[in-house]
């Protein structure tokens, strides 16, 4: 026998083979494609619940009323709601027994299981603060907390299961962080008005100094009988009516002309400061003290 026979003699027994067995690889076939779609089913569930678990973790934020400090916000990221929150810190957030109030406030607030954070949901707290007492403000902690930790955080998803992670936080991280602001955001805004408010501070002090002086002035004995007015409001529209005329505001205030004169020095009607502009976050009207 050749070699194409003995070929021809192997497939034509494999074949009858094939067909004496064909119940049998059918039914095994039929098991392979029911594991390969229960394998495709429980991936599908699974990525289907990790899509829709809660994620809980906790950074560092700067603190949105304070460019000296931030915060430490443990935040769900997830879509679903994460139940009995544990965090713990290592470090602990402070010493024992300290008498740092934040300190105190983060031991008391995760001393117990955060019964319940929906997503989208956060707890925040200070965890640092420049010390501004410190020396050449050398960027010193404020409070007693640590530089440097690691946050565990478990807790319950879906179904009960539970889930745990571990974040190392650095503080140095949010010490180097830098930022600039622009003259019309809400913090330049801010920044205008303030020091608006402290030029209409500087002219209140002035007024009031001014009123005292003139107090002063009226109270000194005079032959003639004073009939001025005791109001300041009326005095200085009064002055400012009258202008220069000495023997008219003499006469109206009821004073000498030489203390009517020492009355009008002491009133300056045009402020000593700069245009005074108070803005609004929405528009800038420049040159005016009122803004839509």
């Amino acid at each position: 026998m050749n070699a194409g026979d003995r070929i021809w003699s192997i497939a034509v027994n494999v074949w009858e083979w094939v067909g004496a067995q064909q119940s049998v690889i059918v039914a095994l076939a039929a098991v392979v494609t029911a594991a390969i779609a229960i394998f495709a089913l429980r991936s599908t569930a699974n990525d289907s619940r990790e899509r829709s678990r809660p994620i809980v973790l906790a950074y560092f934020r700067l603190s949105p009323h304070n460019d000296s400090a931030f915060d430490l916000v443990v935040r769900n990221f997830g879509t679903s709601a994460a139940s009995d929150i544990v965090v713990k810190s290592d470090p602990p957030f402070g010493p024992t027994e300290s008498n740092d109030r934040m300190v105190n406030a983060l031991e008391e607030r995760y001393e117990k299981p955060v019964p319940l954070l929906p997503p989208g949901s956060e707890i925040t707290n200070v965890w640092w603060a420049l010390d501004f007492t410190a020396p050449n403000k050398s960027g010193k902690n404020r409070y007693s907390t640590p530089d440097e930790a690691v946050m565990t955080i478990t807790y319950k998803g879906n179904r009960f299961r539970r889930y745990k992670g571990r974040i190392k936080l650095d503080t140095n991280w949010m010490k180097g962080s830098t930022s600039t602001v622009s003259s019309d955001s809400r913090p330049g805004l801010e920044k205008q008005n303030t020091e608006a408010l402290k030029k209409i501070a500087a002219e209140v002090r002035s007024a009031r100094m001014h009123l005292r002086d003139i107090t002063d002035v009226m109270e000194k004995p005079d032959e003639t009988e004073s009939v001025a007015p005791r109001d300041a409001e009326t005095l200085l529209s009064l002055i400012g009516a009258i202008g220069s005329d000495m023997t008219a505001l003499a006469t109206r205030l009821g004073v000498s002309e030489a203390q009517a004169a020492a009355i009008a020095e002491l009133v300056d009607l045009t402020p000593e400061t700069d245009e005074i502009k108070i803005v609004s976050s929405g528009q800038i009207t420049p040159g005016a003290s009122e803004a839509s």
